[in-house]
Order: structure tokens, then C-alpha cells, then sequence
């Protein structure tokens, strides 16, 4: 795989990684509902990268029209 994929990769472990962090915070941690929802839209945003980056490694394999 490529570089920029493996690193969208491990941008979308961090998010992750940070997103089940402030869910498993509990009473601890009080989060606005920005906060919450920033997270979620770095969430969503690396996973539809990663996508992307996926979807371009498959097409350079197996080009369109095989």
C-alpha cells in the first residue's frame, strides 16, 4: 500500500482512538455539544479518506473495464 494510505490509516486509528476515549470518559468529562460534534465530523471525514484512498488503490490494480 502507499505511504499517504498507510497514513490515513493511522489518522483514522487516532480518531478513533480519541472518539472511544471521549465516549468512555464518563462523568469525568464534560463535553459541549461542539466538541461532540467535531469529533464526530474528524470521524467521519478520515473514514470517507480512507475510502477514497482505498477506492484509488483498487482502481490502479484493477483498472476500469476488466
Amino acid at each position: 500500500m502507499s505511504k499517504a494510505l498507510w497514513s490515513l490509516m493511522a489518522l483514522f486509528l487516532g480518531v478513533t482512538l480519541i472518539w472511544v476515549g471521549l465516549q468512555s470518559a464518563g462523568d469525568g468529562l464534560v463535553l459541549t455539544s461542539t466538541v461532540k460534534t467535531l469529533c464526530v465530523l474528524l470521524f467521519v471525514a478520515a473514514d470517507a479518506i480512507a475510502i477514497w484512498l482505498i477506492h484509488r488503490e483498487v482502481q490502479q490494480v484493477y483498472p476500469p473495464g476488466l
